[in-house]
């Protein structure tokens, strides 16, 4: 062997030697079912849980800070104000009305 064919040869070994890495997996997402732990559900709670004054939408926010340190006031106010009183009320199959005080309850239907 010539030292040219030594080099070709090398360099073919080379590149058959080099091997792609698979690209990683993504992880498949849990199929979501009804919240249980979420912003929504929290809200939902507190309404539930609301005396018969009812709740303002400042205390909702003020347990999902505390729930969720994690997350923004703004984004969970903005959450609060699509869901209370009209969405939740669709969503949920119950009567959310907007007391004179400002407050919300949940009305049985």
């Amino acid at each position: 062997m010539t030292t040219t064919e030594k080099t070709v040869s090398k360099k073919a070994t080379a590149k058959k030697s080099t091997t792609k890495k698979a690209p990683a997996q993504k992880k498949k997402a849990e199929p979501r079912g009804r919240a249980s732990k979420g912003v929504k559900w929290e809200i939902f709670q507190a309404l539930q849980k609301a005396p018969k004054t009812g709740i303002s939408k400042d205390e909702i926010l003020d347990k999902l800070t505390k729930l969720f340190p994690d997350r923004k006031p703004e984004s969970m106010k903005a959450t609060i104000g699509v869901q209370v009183p009209g969405k939740m009320s669709k969503q949920r199959d119950v009567q959310i009305i907007r007391l004179e005080s400002g407050k919300y309850v949940i009305v049985k239907k």
